[in-house]
């Protein structure tokens, strides 16, 4: 009994652990007493000792591995946190490209809804209201972003650019872009004259793989563009069309050559 007492698990109740010992001494006491057999009172005073010895070092074991399983959870939870923030935009709090890079391949084979998204003119914010003004009114952006689309993968794409990837249906997506202008509209912006707003191009379609994906992304960019060219404040969204994603990355590059 003594050895089974000594190899059990280590408690997290000190109450439950004091009875057993104090059980363990009671019943060896006992058996020497029922069985008449004559122990000396120096033999006793060992018995006494070496349990005390014994709960002492149960004591020390427990508070180690206790020690020592707090040490890891705390180890585990900063690994964490460190993970998160490797992952996330310091600024805005959005994820960053590097949360993309790692999220990419989930993406893979299902139904999508690709959206980029960037502030209109956000330049003349940073020149005519300095860098830090531009930076809430990116915040602020970034927090509608969250709010509307915070269960899905929202990304800040570039300085002032968003990458959404949902796995919403096109109707239910469509109903968050239209509740995000609406409430942009209304987003009260302290000592600017002229009121923030975003463009924006959207897709939606069955993604196959990488290159699918990424034709999705050039698709949600030409639809930008067109929303840019219609007077901005706008977000235009169609079907996923290979064929028109494709012609629109050629006619970019051909539109770059010759500018070059």
């Amino acid at each position: 009994m003594l050895i089974l007492v000594y190899l059990l698990p280590v408690y997290d109740n000190i109450q439950v652990l004091i009875p057993i010992i104090a059980i363990n001494l009671a019943t060896t006491f006992a058996v020497i007493d029922v069985t008449g057999h004559e122990v000396a009172w120096q033999d006793q005073y060992d018995i006494v000792l070496f349990y005390l010895v014994c709960l002492v070092i149960i004591f020390f074991r427990r508070y180690l591995v206790l020690s020592f399983a707090q040490a890891r959870m705390h180890l585990r939870s900063r690994n964490e946190e460190f993970y998160q923030r490797s992952r996330t935009d310091e600024l805005t709090g959005l994820l960053n490209r590097e949360a993309l890079r790692e999220d990419f391949e989930q993406y893979f084979g299902k139904a999508l809804c690709v959206m980029i998204c960037d502030i209109d003119q956000f330049k003349f914010y940073n020149d005519t209201y300095g860098h830090i003004r531009g930076d809430e009114i990116l915040s602020v952006v970034s927090r509608l972003f969250q709010k509307h689309f915070g269960y899905t993968g929202v990304y800040r794409y570039g300085g002032d650019e968003f990458l959404i990837i949902s796995f919403m249906p096109h109707d239910g997506f469509q109903h968050h872009v239209e509740t995000f202008q609406n409430q942009l509209c209304k987003q009260p912006f302290e000592a600017v004259q002229r009121h923030p707003t975003v463009s924006g191009g959207y897709t939606w379609g069955y993604c196959e793989g990488a290159v699918s994906l990424r034709t999705m992304f050039a698709q949600a960019d030409q639809l930008l563009y067109k929303a840019k060219a219609a007077g901005r404040n706008r977000i235009f969204g169609e079907a996923f069309d290979v064929e028109k994603a494709e012609a629109g990355l050629h006619e970019m590059a051909t539109w770059i050559n010759k500018s070059s």
